[in-house]
Order: structure tokens, then C-alpha cells, then sequence
């Protein structure tokens, strides 16, 4: 099933809104964005960035794109803020091109419809762990290269990561939480060929069951995976990881053993550097984003020679 949008009247819609009093700067602008009055909501824009609070877990109003009922923010806005809110509203950031920085608040328990749709330089988004609802294409044809669906979301929604008709998003991997027991018709329709999608088998045949319904045909792309303590693992060639990110990041980056990731987990956990792959980190996250470090209180061949594995070091760094 294939979407289409047209956007001939995208200038006119997105440009007659009228601005709010925001003090005394006449460069911000703020709205009431809540579904009713009693949800305490404002959005506030300076420049292209937005926040929006709401100081009761109020619910931001929906907007409906086809009917011309559209966010006041419009789409040129590159970084939005949100908190205090228990919901992302319907077409909130529909056709924001250049949003690239979300920041979502664990308040946030539901996605609408086409909340981010079609947000083509959205890279990269932190699901808010309490998330409990992904509406109907939420992050279509968005620029997604990864995303993690927690565990509290039972649903993954209609079209949810659909590529527009006849290309392909950057979606290289997947993670099904474990509260996820439905996965509606064309949730990854299109999207890119080598994405491959992780599920946890909780109980027999789950992550079976979940890519096989609705004609979604993913099994292919399914790799499943264990929790082993604070490890992960991967059930079909047995290599570990020392965080989710590292084995679905896109670029998995697996332990040389579990001995290995339990020194890695260890010398973050004390501020400690580690070796991996014949390089220094300072941290999983630093491991994770590929920064490695250059001066350290021993060289390379020094701390191979100390510790006799050059796979597996943890030394204090200065």
C-alpha cells in the first residue's frame, strides 16, 4: 500500500498564521498549543527553534494537514523541545524539512498520526521510555537511520516507518520493544534493502509472529537477540555487545567475547579507557560514535605490552 501526498499549496498553508504577544521580544512568538484550555500548553518559537511546555502533562492539539489546519510553527523550524506534555499532536512536524534535533520528554505517551512525517532531515530520535502510542506514519518518510521502540509500546502503527512510493529511506536497524505485540499493514514498507530489524523472543515464535502478520514480509531482515545480565546478544552467531547501540546501531560492533564486554561495561562504569578493535575509548559512548582517543598516559604498543591482550585493555586515562 502506497501513500501520496501533494503539496502544491504548501506556501499558502503554512504562512497565515498570526503570531501571539510573547513579551517584550518581538522575535519570539508563542501559541496556546494544547487540545483544550485546562492542558496548559504554549509553544514558544525564537528563530527556527521551538519548545513547547505544558505544566500538567496536557495534551498538544492535533492538526490535520489535508483539512489546511496546520501547526503555527510551520516547517522551517530546526530544533523542537518538548516536555511536560503526555502527547505529540497529528501532523505536529508534517513536511518539516529541516528538522534534525527532537528532544522528547519522558512525560510524552503518544505519537500521533504523521507527527513526524516526511521530517526528511530527522536523523536520529531518543523515544521517550514511558512512549505507549506510535501513530498511523508517524516517522514516514522521515530521515531516520535508527530507532529503538521501547518497551511500554504495544503498537506499531500504519505506514509507522513508510519510504515514500519508490525510494528508500537512510532506516538501517530496528529495535521491537518487548511490549510490542502488533505490527499493522506497511509499517516498513520501502524502506532501505540491508535494514534489519531486532526483536527479543520474550515468549516461543514472538518475533516470528510479529513480522509474519498483516503481510508485512520482514522476516528476512529479523535478527533476534538476548539480554545475558547487562550484555546483549546475538542468538544466531552468538557475539555480544556491550550496549543495545553497539549491536543495532547500524555499524554493530560485537566484543571479541563476553569476557570482553564485561571489562568494557566495567571500565566505563569507573571512568576507565578500554581497547576495542585495536583503539582506545574513553567511554561506550565515545565507542558507540566511533571517537577514539589519541593521547593517553600509555601508547598503543605500551599497554598491549602491559596487559598482554591488545584486545582487552582497561587502563586510566589522563
Amino acid at each position: 500500500m502506497k501513500k501520496m501526498v501533494y503539496i502544491l499549496s504548501l506556501a499558502l498553508s503554512f504562512n497565515t498564521y498570526a503570531s501571539n504577544d510573547c513579551g517584550d521580544d518581538l522575535n519570539i512568538n508563542c501559541w496556546d498549543c494544547g487540545k483544550t484550555q485546562s492542558d496548559n500548553c504554549t509553544a514558544r518559537l525564537d528563530g527556527t527553534k521551538l519548545t513547547i511546555t505544558s505544566t500538567n502533562n496536557g495534551q498538544m492539539k492535533d492538526y490535520d494537514y489535508f483539512s489546511n489546519i496546520n501547526s503555527p510553527w510551520g516547517t522551517n523550524i530546526t530544533s523542537a523541545n518538548i516536555s511536560g506534555v503526555s502527547s505529540v499532536g497529528n501532523y505536529a512536524f508534517f513536511l518539516a524539512s529541516n528538522l534534525s534535533d527532537v528532544n522528547l520528554s519522558d512525560s510524552v505517551k503518544i505519537l500521533g498520526d504523521s507527527s513526524f512525517d516526511y521530517s526528511s532531515n530527522l536523523k536520529n530520535i531518543t523515544l521517550p521510555r514511558n512512549l505507549e502510542t506510535m501513530g498511523r506514519y508517524v516517522f514516514s518518510s522521515s530521515g531516520l537511520e535508527q530507532i529503538i521502540i521501547p518497551d511500554n509500546v504495544s503498537t506499531i502503527g500504519y505506514g509507522a516507518f513508510m519510504a515514500s512510493p519508490g525510494g528508500l529511506t537512510n532506516l538501517r536497524s530496528i529495535v521491537i520493544g518487548n511490549g510490542v505485540n502488533s505490527i499493522d499493514v506497511g509499517a516498513f514498507e520501502n524502506i532501505n534493502t540491508e535494514a534489519k530489524i531486532y526483536c527479543q523472543d520474550t515468549e516461543e515464535n514472538r518475533c516470528f509472529n510479529l513480522l509474519n502478520q498483516n503481510n508485512n514480509s520482514e522476516l528476512s531482515r529479523l535478527i533476534k537477540f538476548e539480554k545475558d545480565g547487562d550484555l546483549y546478544k546475538t542468538t544466531s552467531d552468538g557475539k555480544y555487545y556491550a550496549s543495545i547501540d553497539l549491536m543495532a546501531g547500524g555499524k554493530q560492533k560485537a566484543c571479541d567475547s563476553k569476557e570482553h564486554c564485561l571489562e568494557i561495561l566495567m571500565a566505563d562504569m569507573k571512568g576507565q579507557a578500554f581497547v576495542a578493535h585495536g583503539k582506545f575509548y574513553q567511554s561506550i559512548e565515545d565507542y558507540t560514535k566511533g571517537n577514539s582517543i589519541k593521547h593517553l598516559i600509555y601508547t598503543i604498543d605500551e599497554a598491549n605490552r602491559i596487559a598482554g591482550d591488545k584486545n582487552r585493555v582497561s587502563i586510566t586515562y589522563k
